[in-house]
């Protein structure tokens, strides 16, 4: 088969750069993004893959070969997953369409609470025409301050298929995230052997293992993502090979555990109601911001876009190696975007989409999609809207 399941266990701390200037005159210091995007995983991978066709011999590593992997080899993810043994627990992107708030005298404890569309009145809208977003109850106070960024498998299939508010343990529903592993680095001269004057350089990098809150022993964490290789002749071998920033080492291993399908529960609602909510698990690449344009004309489904809950937008840049400068900058949806969609059409129209949406990269540029830009699944949404009398409370 052409389809593989990786996982990406790095072994030192891992630095993907957030492109800040690292340099004397801005402090030394090259810091991590908290997640890495899916652009530096592919790029890592493809070299390895176009290194296994050469045996190794980085000398015949050219323009067409580069071509080739762009062309050929596709990914899905990467998204973090969690170790147990020999299994890996896939975890996603905390939606944006859920607010987290402190249960009443329980820090351990969250509330959930969903956003929805809220129903136009008079000159209340938002521009492009769209529905803003509101609490769908009334909360007290501020958002949980250790709210996860992560959420686990079965607390984000629960909030797919029944968004609703409820209470639940923060340890049930995910991770904070990624913790940073700071390094202080010296830069030694050749001649000397000495240390050189003003070469001192601090990193911070993503550490994928951490100690139970309990004290009870460590957590291990990985990049998990699906390879297609296409038509590429050539496949990459498991090892311990080199990733991001000062090419720190990481375990590369297959997997037998598949992308999760779309529950049938989730179709059903769908098909039911003709609406739905869309979330990226990857960042996306839209010319239009964080509106998609390609996927609304690739089905035989009519599709209205009435709502978007968004976070801050990304920048991604970086640089090519095949025209020897730095790329434009982009800016990116993240992961966690919901949109909120009406869909028009049949039955059979309407099931084919789910299942060609379902765990797929829909970012507008079809390079972008073979990166792992936009990777997406569906949760349901009956077309509720908000009364205003009901949020300004």
């Amino acid at each position: 088969m052409s389809k593989e399941m990786w996982l990406i266990e790095p072994r030192d701390s891992l630095i993907v750069r957030d492109g800040r200037p690292f340099g004397a005159d801005a402090g030394n210091r090259a810091d991590s993004l908290q997640f890495p995007f899916p652009s530096t995983i592919t790029g890592a991978l493809r070299t390895r893959a176009g290194l296994a066709r050469l045996n190794g011999d980085r000398n015949g590593f050219d323009a067409s070969l580069a071509d080739d992997l762009q062309r050929e080899i596709s990914v899905r993810g990467p998204l973090p997953a969690e170790i147990n043994e020999d299994s890996a627990d896939f975890l996603f992107p905390a939606p944006a369409d859920c607010i987290i708030f402190q249960a009443e005298e329980r820090e351990d404890v969250a509330r959930l609470v969903p956003l929805l569309p809220i129903e136009k009145q008079g000159d209340f809208v938002a521009n492009l025409d769209l529905h803003l977003c509101g609490l769908s109850e009334f909360q007290k106070g501020k958002p949980h301050t250790k709210a996860p960024r992560f959420w686990r498998r079965s607390a984000f299939e629960i909030w797919l298929s029944e968004p609703k508010a409820r209470e639940m343990r923060l340890s049930e529903l995910g991770i904070s995230g990624l913790e940073k592993d700071r390094r202080t680095h010296v830069v030694i001269d050749r001649r000397t052997k000495a240390a050189q004057e003003g070469g001192l350089f601090e990193t911070r990098g993503l550490e994928f293992i951490r100690r139970q809150p309990d004290g009870s022993g460590y957590k291990r964490y990985a990049l998990a993502l699906e390879v297609n290789y296409g038509n590429f002749d050539a496949r990459i071998k498991e090892g311990i090979a080199p990733i991001g920033g000062e090419r720190r080492l990481a375990f590369w291993r297959k997997i037998e555990t598949p992308f999760p399908p779309c529950p049938e529960e989730i179709k059903k609602k769908i098909l039911l109601q003709k609406h739905c909510r869309l979330i990226l698990l990857t960042p996306a690449v839209f010319e239009q911001g964080f509106l998609p344009t390609w996927l609304l004309s690739v089905h035989f489904v009519s599709i209205e876009i009435k709502a978007v809950a968004v976070n801050r937008y990304q920048v991604i840049s970086g640089w090519d190696f095949k025209l020897g400068k730095p790329k434009g900058t982009r800016r990116v949806s993240p992961a966690g975007t919901v949109l909120y969609f009406k869909l028009d059409g049949s039955e059979e129209a309407i099931r084919n989409w789910i299942e060609g949406v379902w765990f797929s990269c829909i970012s507008d540029d079809e390079q972008d999609r073979k990166d792992g830009f936009g990777l997406a699944v569906l949760g349901v949404w009956t077309g509720e809207l908000l009364r205003l009398e009901e949020v300004l409370k």
